[in-house]
């Protein structure tokens, strides 16, 4: 029964599919509708969810087709009416009836709103049913329910609106039962009708102090309600009612933002004296509430008022300000950069980022030299300034500013991203000090393209700079990478250069091109660094090889076994050693029969301990015979015995038991002489046993 279930949800699924691909061409059928609602009727929440997703892509592509979703909804209600159905699926059926419903389901929800287990999803249904006989059921199920769900039944009927329900909510207010007096306080406050205004307001005067508070809520969603409607007027004379003490912060915040949302030309006296007033806490509530006040002559009015104000408060409304004119704000706030206050100076600096000009750069640059606020907040604003000039007017800013201000703008114009800015840089650096040659190899490292490699080069080679080669070589290394393989030529051919300076000259500017070429990576670089790596400069001869020995790229294999074979330097050989080893892991479309000859090749110089460590670590990433073989012959080795052994253990659990059986018990019975249990002892048992041993 269970697959034929699921047999007809999945044809119901590629039913709707269908549909929603192909609606000019296909229709519901009434007998798709059965066939689901049935299905429908024994669902659990544990149940596959298919089956719900089902119908509601019926209601979502069956908009068009209200006759099959009055019959969606007929079918829906019958499954409510029987008592065969699970609770579940009645949920889920009145989910779906909140979209859908219409007139037809009030009476057969209305029987379940008289019901614990169903009163919450027949409310549910409800809420948004159109018909008007909804707010009368829900009125006659009132005395019939639990005191839970008639608090229920009270909120949706103030949810709804329901206007006729006010003697009722009134009642029921003035009723004995706390927590449902409290609803229909609450829902009176939803109607949104003077009424029930006039209401709660005489409730509100004879309220004890601790009922006053949720009426008073009440209250002011009434006026949220009326101003909504567009009784204005009467709402803001019940927000004038409680912005005075003594009523509580809360109410008076909440009346300041009232008045503010109902609008105006200018801002409310009431307002304004909020803000000349001495509750710091609601000018800041006024203040904030302010930019929900469209218009010009309120902003002409806050600017008036901007100074008369305090610090914090000035701080508020400046960005505030911010979102009203840009032309009409930004004289007044530019003005504000100058201020005493640190917190309304930076406030100022800010909000230049937003409303600021080509006339606010130059501003923006004089706060670089002053405290690290204004300069930190002064360079973020300069990097948000938005127009077609801004780049060029910090560019000529730049050209004449003293070096770290240099620094600072070189810094901002490459966040920027102004391209065009690359030949000023290239000539700061070639003129500045130490702090502005970082900064302008940095920049041109994210702006500069490829065909200024040539020039960069140039400044490179003849204002070398220790302080700054680090960021000078990165610079190199971003840019070359952006260019085609002729690039990296004129790389080799300024090394070239540079072995030829003068000796004074030659080793710093050379040891940096060199580790240029190691970090660009190309076979022209490659082929220089072999030949340099026999230069009679020891540093610049170090340096080559570290660089090769660095390599990515397993082409340079060759060359390390060369430099091996060649070097009479220990240290050489072992450096290229520990390059060679590390290049056989680079993966590549080498055999692991081959890379383990390759190895082999080089067993000769693998004489220290710390190298045959090495060679065993290569080995166990390998996955064939031959590694098993090599990595067996080091195990009568006592000084890595252990290395050995775990380096077979790994080999001989990856490969063909059966295939190389008897190899494998030999080298595997040699591990366990010498481990002598222990996890990696176990392993090796565990092969043995694979193996047929």
């Amino acid at each position: 029964m269970k697959h034929r279930q699921s047999a007809l949800l999945l044809a119901i699924e590629v039913l709707v599919f269908g549909l929603a691909v192909g609606r000019a061409a296909q229709t519901f059928s009434t007998a798709d509708v059965d066939r689901l609602v049935q299905s429908l009727a024994g669902y659990e929440s544990q149940n596959d969810p298919a089956i719900l997703r089902s119908i509601e892509a019926v209601i979502r592509y069956g908009g068009t087709e209200p006759r099959m979703l009055s019959y969606l909804e007929d079918q829906l209600l019958k499954l409510l009416q029987s008592e065969q159905a699970t609770l579940s699926a009645k949920r889920f059926a009145c989910h779906q009836l909140w979209m859908i419903g219409s007139e037809k389901s009030v009476p057969v929800l209305g029987e379940m709103l008289k019901h614990a287990d169903t009163c919450e999803m027949a409310c549910y249904a409800l809420r948004s049913n159109p018909s008007h006989q909804t707010d009368t059921v829900l009125r006659d199920a009132l005395s019939l329910v639990s005191p839970e769900d008639k608090i229920r039944i009270v909120n949706l009927l103030g949810e709804r609106r329901s206007r006729d329900s006010f003697p009722l909510l009134v009642d029921l207010a003035r009723g004995k039962d706390t927590q449902t007096g409290q609803a229909a306080m609450a829902a009176l406050g939803k109607l949104g009708t003077m009424s029930a205004a006039e209401f709660l307001k005489q409730a509100r005067q004879n309220a004890k102090a601790q009922a006053k508070d949720e009426i008073t809520q009440a209250y002011l969603q009434c006026a949220q309600r009326l101003l909504e409607g567009g009784q204005k007027n009467e709402a803001i004379a019940i927000y004038k009612e409680v912005l005075p003490p003594p009523e509580p912060l809360w109410v008076r915040q909440a009346a300041v933002m009232g008045i503010l949302q109902s609008g105006g030309e200018s801002i409310p006296e009431e307002i304004i004296q909020v803000i000349r007033g001495d509750n710091a806490r609601l000018r800041a509530a006024a203040i904030s509430g302010l930019h929900a006040m469209p218009g010009r002559l309120v902003t002409l009015q806050m600017l008036t008022g901007l100074d008369s104000l305090s610090s914090p408060d000035q701080v508020l409304l400046i960005e505030v300000l911010t979102l009203r004119e840009p032309k009409l704000v930004r004289n007044p706030i530019t003005q504000k950069t100058e201020s005493s206050d640190p917190q309304v100076r930076l406030a100022a600096l800010a909000a230049l980022g937003k409303i600021g000009d080509v006339s606010s750069v130059p501003i923006l640059v004089k706060a670089l030299t002053g405290t690290e606020g204004d300069k930190q907040t002064a360079m973020i604003s300069l990097r948000q300034l938005k127009g077609d000039s801004i780049n060029s007017v910090i560019l000529s800013e730049m050209e004449t500013a003293k070096d770290q201000v240099k620094a600072d703008l070189i810094e901002i114009l490459s966040d920027r991203q102004a391209t065009e800015a690359v030949d000023a840089i290239l000539k700061a650096a070639e003129g500045g000090n130490s702090i502005v040659q970082k900064a302008a190899y940095k920049a041109l490292a994210r702006l500069a393209g490829a065909d200024k490699l040539k020039d960069i080069l140039q400044v490179f080679l003849w204002k070398y700079n220790a302080e700054t080669a680090t960021e000078a070589e990165r610079m190199i290394i971003a840019i070359a990478k952006k260019g085609d393989v002729s690039e990296n030529s004129k790389l080799v051919q300024f090394a070239s250069v540079a072995l030829n300076l003068p000796e004074e000259t030659q080793k710093p500017v050379c040891i940096s091109l060199l580790r240029v070429l190691g970090g660009i990576g190309s076979e022209k670089a490659l082929e220089f660094l072999t030949m340099v790596c026999w230069n009679p400069n020891v540093e610049i001869r170090d340096t080559a090889i570290r660089e090769l020995t660095q390599w990515s790229d397993p082409v340079a294999l060759p060359k390390l076994y060369e430099l091996m074979e060649k070097t009479q330097e220990e240290t050489t050989r072992i450096l290229a050693l520990r390059g060679y080893l590390r290049l056989l892991q680079v993966p590549s479309n080498r055999s692991c029969s081959e890379t383990v000859t390759m190895m082999g090749s080089v067993r000769k110089y693998t004489l220290r301990t710390e190298d045959q460590r090495l060679v065993l670590s290569v080995l166990s990433t390998l996955n064939c015979i031959e590694a098993l073989d090599m990595a067996a012959g080091f195990l009568d080795n006592t000084a890595v015995a252990q290395e050995a052994a775990l380096a077979a253990v790994r080999i001989a659990d990856r490969i063909s038991a059966a295939e190389y059986k008897a190899r494998i018990i030999i080298v595997m019975k040699k591990v366990l002489t010498i481990v002598q249990g222990g996890e990696l002892g176990q392993q090796a048992d565990a092969i043995l046993k694979r193996a047929g041993s």
